[in-house]
């Protein structure tokens, strides 16, 4: 199978994040960005120092692939019964893989939170340039009419006034600006509907199970902040399953260049 699809997508744990990001005022050109993140290894010179830096930097055509790791301080507790409770910190360390896509504009990381939020940083200090998160603004309900199943769905952007009253109507009003919905399989619940018609409400997060190219694997979709969960199953996610969403996401992103 994995001839078909690719490789496994190897990570710790059972799910694998991965965030957006869209680049701006980038200058920069590849080769030259590339060798900017050569410059910033990861390479600490004490045992117990906090630091971070790239790894295996590769440029094929305009896509910058490399490695990120990053060390943290995680605090801890001890108890001694003389002097009761005691803090204290070890190091902790922690990866991810970027892939900067030069041609269309976004930058793709496979790692936790904290960790993305390093590559940003580091990204744009090395760069002189910024990156956003990749907001669908919208294009989520695309990806959304995709899934399978849905058990979750939140709603946000809800205006007050009713724009189906009629004319010459005494005004009504929702106090709600965000609203969620959970259940088994509630895609088509009249409700959604409701809200998403009579309040312009815009769907920006929602879990679901969708059709990978390999088989089904479920999916936390986050649309305001460019960001996905998947759900391991068997030996997948491959990488021609990661690629499919990943690229479904920056080609209904408004700005980014469309996939060949």
């Amino acid at each position: 199978m994995s001839k078909k699809f690719g490789n496994p997508v190897v990570d710790r744990g059972m799910v694998l994040a991965v965030k957006l990001f869209r680049m701006k005022d980038f200058t920069i050109t590849p080769a030259k960005l590339a060798a900017a993140m050569k410059e910033k290894p990861y390479s600490p010179k004490k045992k117990n120092e906090t630091t971070e830096g790239f790894t295996d930097v590769k440029v094929k055509v305009k896509t910058i692939r490399a490695e990120f790791v990053a060390s943290f301080n995680m605090p801890y507790l001890t108890y001694n019964p003389d002097s009761g409770l005691t803090p204290g910190y070890q190091i902790s360390v922690d990866k991810g893989i970027v892939f900067i896509k030069m041609d269309r504009g976004t930058i793709e990381v496979r790692a936790s939170g904290r960790v993305a939020g390093r590559v940003k940083s580091a990204i744009e200090e090395i760069s002189g340039g910024q990156l956003e998160p990749l907001n669908l603004n919208g294009g989520t309900k695309k990806l959304y009419d995709l899934a399978e199943s849905v058990s979750v769905v939140t709603l946000t952007g809800l205006t007050k006034s009713d724009p189906t009253k009629k004319e010459g109507a005494k005004e009504r009003y929702s106090t709600l600006s965000r609203v969620e919905f959970g259940g088994e399989d509630i895609k088509t619940e009249d409700e959604i509907g409701l809200y998403t018609r009579k309040y312009q409400g815009k769907i920006n997060r929602f879990r679901a199970s969708f059709k990978y190219p390999s088989g089904v694997y479920k999916t936390v979709v986050n649309a305001d902040v460019g960001s996905l969960l998947l759900y391991r199953g068997g030996e997948g996610p491959y990488e021609k399953d990661l690629s499919w969403i990943v690229e479904f996401m920056e080609d209904n992103a408004p700005d980014v260049k469309k996939s060949p």
